[in-house]
Order: C-alpha cells, then sequence, then structure tokens
C-alpha cells in the first residue's frame, strides 16, 4: 500500500499582532503594511519548505478574514493572496506557482461574516471572503 500523506502548514491568527500595533499607536495603514511583510517573509519561508518536501501547501487561520476593510484588525485575502504571490516568486521565480491553498475562520450563528459581508474587491466587484476564496479555489476550513 503506497499512501501519500500531504502536510498543511496554517498560521495561527496572525491578526493577532493588531492588538500589540493599535495598543502602541501605530497607525492602522502601518500596522498592516507591517503585518503583510510580515506574513510574506513567513510564506517565503513556507515555501521553501514547500520545495524541501517537507510541507505541501500552507496557509492561515484567522478570525478577522469576515471583518470590514474600515476594521483596524480587518485581514485582507487579497492582500495574503499577494503575499503568497511575492513569497512564491522570491523563491520560485513565479508569482503563479504559490502553494497557499488553506484558509481557517469561523462560522456560525454570531459569526457570520465570512459570507455576509462583502470585503474582498476584485474587478470592480465586492465579494465576501467565501466568495473570493472560491474564485482563488482555495480550500476553506
Amino acid at each position: 500500500m503506497n499512501i501519500h500523506q500531504q502536510h498543511v502548514y496554517l498560521i495561527q491568527n496572525p491578526e493577532y499582532f493588531f492588538i500589540s500595533s493599535r495598543k502602541n499607536g501605530v497607525s492602522r495603514d502601518e500596522a498592516r503594511n507591517e503585518l503583510y511583510r510580515r506574513l510574506k517573509a513567513a510564506f517565503v519561508a513556507l515555501e521553501e519548505l514547500v520545495k524541501e518536501g517537507c510541507i505541501k501547501y500552507y496557509g492561515i487561520s484567522s478570525n478577522t478574514l469576515g471583518y470590514r476593510p474600515e476594521d483596524y484588525d480587518f485581514l485582507s485575502l487579497n492582500e495574503v493572496i499577494k503575499c503568497a504571490q511575492k513569497a512564491s516568486e522570491s523563491v520560485n521565480g513565479d508569482s503563479a506557482d504559490h502553494h497557499f491553498q488553506v484558509i481557517q475562520m469561523p462560522a456560525n450563528l454570531l459569526e457570520h461574516q465570512f459570507i455576509s459581508v462583502a470585503n474582498n474587491q476584485f474587478e470592480k466587484q465586492w465579494y465576501s471572503v467565501l466568495e473570493r476564496a472560491d474564485q482563488l479555489k482555495l480550500d476553506v476550513l
């Protein structure tokens, strides 16, 4: 029997970075720029692990992917994908060859923003994070 394991690495709640940023008076835009810079650096390391065969895919688990863009701790799926593309360009020489494949977010009667809030713009239209994930062919937990 030949069983292939598919390992996925999730970065847990990267938006927690915003807690200290807000506490220290960092502007929303500055905090976001720094978080996305850090995510790109993490994704470079994860792309290297994919290259080495240690993992197959990576992604994030976040409570704020469904938030409104004006919320301080909103994490934009579009920006996260850009980080993965830049990381892949750096490691693989091709931005389309990234291995960012999985997002995890809360979904229940109280936390329904994943489908009820249009917060990701693409081609001049707004989509919920679930709709955008479907467009990007991401796996959603």
